[in-house]
Formats: C-alpha cells, sequence, structure tokens
C-alpha cells in the first residue's frame, strides 16, 4: 500500500507539467495569429480630387410675411356688408367691404362741424406774434407750393386755399371722357409737355375712367394726354390723388424749407412764419384741426365710391370688422382674425390686416455656440414639408442677439428672406440650412486618413497603391475647411496623390473567437503590427463643421 501511494504522487508533478506546456502552447498560437492577421492588414486607399466642402447651421421654422399692410376706417363709419374672409387671396383695387352711404355723409356733418369749431377757436387764440412754424400733418409728397419768401399767410390761403398741397398716397390722377370700352387695371402712357409716365385705369367714372400714375415726378395742374399704346384716349388735367391743404393762421412766410416733389414725413418743418400767432395751445388745436382735416379728405374720397378697395395684392391675413359693425367698434364684435387685434390710432380702425404678397421669410432658432458664425447675407437653403420636392434659396436679413433661454440652452432668432413665389402661403414649415463658410473646387481627403502628432498634421501617401502600404511615406500637409467627413488640403498634396489609411481594429476582427470589442486603435491612427503607429490626437486641422453636406 505504501508503494501505490509513492507512485500516485510521482505522477502529479508530471500532470501539472504538462498543463503548463499545454497552456504556453495555447497562448503563443493565440498571439501567433493575432499577429499574423495585423501582419495582414488592408490598407484603404483614397486618390485625392478635388470638390467642395461646406460648413452650415440648421434650423426649422415657418414662413412668415415680410410687409404687412394694415387697412383703416375712420371711426362712426358702419360697414353693410364684408366681401372677404380670413385667408383669401386678393388682388389690387378688388372690393373688401361696401361702406354705408349715410353713415360717411352724417361721419362728414360732424367733421366738419368739429373743423369749424376749432376754426374759431384758432381765430380766437391771435393773442401773441412770434416766430413760428408750419409742420406737415401727414407724411407724403409736396406737390404744389402756393407761397414765396414774404406772402402773407391769409392772404395766400384766401387766393389759393391753401399754403401747400401734399400726396398722401403716392399717387396722381387724370380723369378722361371716352366712350370707349377698356379693362380695369390697363397700363397706359400719360403724356404732358416735356415728360410721361405709366399709369393704370384704376377706376371707371360717369363720364370715362380715372387713370393713375405715380407722384414722384408728376407735375401737379399740368394738362395731360392718355394713350393706350399709339391711340389716344383722351385728355385731362393731373390732380393729387389724395391729397392734403397745408394751412396757416397769420403772418407772413420767412422761409420755405423744401420745394416740390419732395418727400416728407409727419410733422416735418415745411414752413418759418415771421410774427404768426402761434402759441403751444394754438399749435394743438391746429394739430387736431389738421388730422380732421385728413378724415375728412378720406371720407370724402369714400363717398364718391363707398367701397373699401385692396392698394395691393395679398392674402387676408385679419379681419377686424363684421356685417352691420360699426368702425368704433371693429375687433369687438364677431370678427375673425388671426393674431393680435390692432388697436385704433389717430382716429382711425385698422378693419383689415393684408399680408402683402412678395418674399417670405421664416425665423430660425441658432444655438449660441454657432450664432457667432452668423452674418447678414449669408446664403441659406430653405425645403418646405409642403413642396418637398424643391429647394428654395434665401438670405440671412437680420440677426438678433438677444438671446433666448430655455432651461441650459440659449438661442438666437435669424431671419431669413426668400425671394417670391406664388406657392408660398404664410405658416409653411419648413427647414432651413444656413451655409456658413464653403469651398469649392479645392483638394479633399477623408478625415480618417489624417493624423496629428507633436510635429504637425500629416497623412500616409503611397506611389504604387499596394495593399499592403509596402512603400507608403510620411506627408505633412496643411487643411482648411472641414464637413466632419471630409477636409480641405491646402498644402502637402497634389490632384492624383494616394492616400493610404486603416478604419479602427478590433479585438474580434483581429481573433473573431475571442469575446469582446476592445477597440486597438482609433479611427484616425494608422494600426501596424497590433499597435497605432502615431496616436492621433482626433484633430483635422480644419474647424470641423456643425453639419456636413
Amino acid at each position: 500500500m505504501k508503494n501505490e501511494s509513492r507512485k500516485k504522487t510521482r505522477k502529479w508533478p508530471w500532470v501539472v507539467l504538462g498543463v503548463i506546456i499545454v497552456m504556453i502552447i495555447g497562448i503563443s498560437m493565440l498571439f501567433n495569429g493575432m499577429r499574423s492577421r495585423m501582419s495582414q492588414t488592408i490598407y484603404n486607399s483614397h486618390i485625392v480630387s478635388s470638390g467642395s466642402v461646406e460648413i452650415s447651421v440648421t434650423g426649422s421654422g415657418k414662413l412668415e410675411p415680410t410687409e404687412v399692410e394694415n387697412i383703416a376706417l375712420p371711426e362712426g363709419i358702419k360697414v353693410n356688408e364684408v366681401l372677404v374672409e380670413v385667408g383669401d387671396v386678393i388682388e389690387e383695387g378688388q372690393m373688401l367691404a361696401e361702406l354705408n352711404l349715410d353713415s360717411l355723409h352724417n361721419q362728414a356733418a360732424l367733421l366738419m362741424d368739429e373743423i369749424s369749431s376749432l376754426d374759431k377757436q384758432l381765430t380766437q387764440m391771435n393773442d401773441s406774434k412770434t416766430i413760428e412754424y408750419v409742420y406737415a400733418p401727414v407724411k407724403g409728397r409736396i406737390k404744389y407750393i402756393a407761397v414765396e419768401v414774404g406772402d402773407d399767410v391769409t392772404s395766400s390761403i384766401a387766393e389759393h386755399g391753401a399754403l401747400a398741397i401734399l400726396s398722401t398716397d403716392g399717387k396722381m390722377h387724370v380723369e378722361i371722357q371716352t366712350d370707349a370700352v377698356l379693362d380695369i387695371y390697363t397700363e397706359v402712357t400719360v403724356k404732358w409737355n416735356n415728360g410721361e409716365k405709366k399709369g393704370k385705369l384704376a377706376s371707371k367714372t360717369a363720364i370715362g375712367y380715372r387713370i393713375t400714375l405715380t407722384d414722384n415726378g408728376t407735375p401737379y395742374g399740368e394738362e395731360a394726354s392718355v394713350y393706350d399704346g399709339e391711340t389716344l384716349l383722351g385728355s385731362g388735367t393731373i390732380q393729387v390723388n389724395k391729397p392734403i391743404a397745408v394751412y396757416g393762421n397769420g403772418g407772413t412766410i420767412d422761409k420755405i424749407h423744401y420745394g416740390e416733389n419732395k418727400s416728407i414725413s409727419a410733422n416735418t418743418k415745411l414752413f418759418t412764419l415771421d410774427n404768426e400767432p402761434f402759441t403751444n395751445s394754438y399749435q394743438q388745436v391746429y394739430s387736431q384741426r389738421q388730422e380732421l382735416s385728413e378724415q375728412l379728405q378720406t371720407l370724402m374720397s369714400y363717398m364718391e365710391a363707398p367701397y373699401v378697395l385692396a392698394e395691393d395684392k395679398g392674402t387676408v391675413s385679419q379681419v377686424l370688422i363684421s356685417d352691420g359693425d360699426t368702425t368704433a367698434n371693429a375687433g369687438t364684435g364677431n370678427s375673425t382674425s388671426m393674431g393680435s387685434t390692432p388697436t385704433s390710432d389717430s382716429g382711425k380702425t385698422t378693419v383689415f390686416v393684408i399680408n402683402k404678397s412678395g418674399s417670405l421669410q421664416m425665423n430660425v432658432a441658432v444655438d449660441e455656440l454657432d450664432i457667432s458664425s452668423m452674418k447678414l447675407n449669408q446664403v441659406a437653403e430653405i425645403t418646405l414639408d409642403a413642396i418637398s420636392s424643391e429647394t428654395f434659396g434665401a438670405t440671412v436679413t437680420r440677426i438678433s442677439y438677444l438671446g433666448v433661454v430655455n432651461g441650459n440652452i440659449t438661442t438666437y432668432n435669424v431671419e431669413l428672406t426668400l425671394e417670391s413665389d406664388e406657392r408660398f402661403l404664410a405658416g409653411m414649415n419648413g427647414n432651413a440650412t444656413i451655409i456658413i463658410d464653403e469651398a469649392e473646387e479645392v483638394l479633399l481627403v477623408p478625415i480618417e486618413a489624417i493624423n496629428e502628432d507633436a510635429t504637425g498634421i500629416y497623412v500616409y501617401v503611397s506611389e504604387s497603391g499596394a495593399a499592403d502600404g509596402s512603400d507608403r511615406q510620411r506627408r505633412d500637409i496643411t487643411t482648411g475647411l472641414s464637413d466632419g467627413e471630409y477636409a480641405e488640403i491646402t498644402d502637402g498634396l497634389t490632384k492624383g496623390d494616394i492616400v493610404q489609411y486603416v478604419k479602427a481594429v478590433s479585438i474580434e476582427s483581429l481573433y473573431p473567437m475571442m469575446p469582446g470589442r476592445q477597440r486597438l486603435g482609433g479611427t484616425r491612427g494608422e494600426t501596424t503590427g497590433g499597435m497605432p503607429d502615431n496616436p492621433s490626437s482626433g484633430s483635422s486641422g480644419g474647424g470641423g463643421g456643425r453639419s456636413g453636406n
């Protein structure tokens, strides 16, 4: 029994030794296999060629009108019928509402009484004589000046009816007598002595037609002939389409500040008066009188044709009055609207808001990391959900540097303006790509092929393009723009060079039987013999883009 025990004891060292030998052989085979696989690395080759690269920022938004027109009526006017609804596309000159003629006459009579009362107050307020001024009551263009320096104000008004006449809607008109049947808005030519301009048949009158044309450069009070091509339609006197008279209350003209045809703003100083009986209270009453005079002029034009007409083509975005409403209550009854309700201003109430046809805009929110890259007039591309098959050009027209904070993110509003397209409708949703920078016809290489170490940025170039990379050599380069996939090469390479690189290598790819996915190499590092030649920092050297295209 003792002999058998000794024999068993002697066998254990040999068993242990055998296990160790087997493990050494297995480990050796494992590393030899890995070394064999890594020594057979196949390199990707990229032939350097020219192309385009751009850096861009993306965002989303909806189309909004760039120009909005508020159509207002004097207070106290009754509307018989509203002829349009929110969302309607309207043409220039289209009827929007029919006005009650009796209410127009009644309101005109009330205004005349108020103006007469104010005139009496002005006459009684001649308690001081000093140097004062006559101001423009409204924005417009000076079409007629009836006085000269030294003229007496009162005498001049008695003789000419006013010190000056302003055009308030940018138009002059000529009325002609003709039996011809013509289409409204037909373009015609208005000719006068030493001048001519294009005009339109704006409306039909009892004896013919009224033609409107621009007030810029068109003379007031001259005889003009109207032609359709070479055909004479008729003649008439050029008048201001919507005039406002400028008055004073005494004194003499000391200085005339602007000449005829000058475009001026409201409250612009027109005349300096010497010995004019103006006081502060006089000026307030005078301003009120001018405001009522403007309202009366508007009422008189509506009394000729009791309809609210569209001045431009566009889309109705708000209707702030209903059938039977009076303008003093506009926007408070059963009216419909999109957006906020405009308020009354200067004795008028907004009854329609029109989004004018033309260019539209899209506002997108840009992240605080990208806002410093935004510049006016940068190019953008817009895709709309409703017209997804096309891309539309746009331009950066406004940048807001007032941030909007939402949680930990701050964004800034950037306005993009699109060119007009009849398919565009306000409210359409879309996406925008704003191009921050771009380079065309430049040399490009994949980001993966670019390496960096302490001495600089480089790639490996092969003359033969051998798959095993046997003749590859380091080539230092200089990079430019990068979109995250490709980088611009500004120096170090020429068109046709062969750049070689390897992609990421994993244990699994080297030895498929081993579990796990331990990564050995980076996407930028070259891998030979199982280790990167030069650990890459991951930089392309060219400033990465927010979004590559």
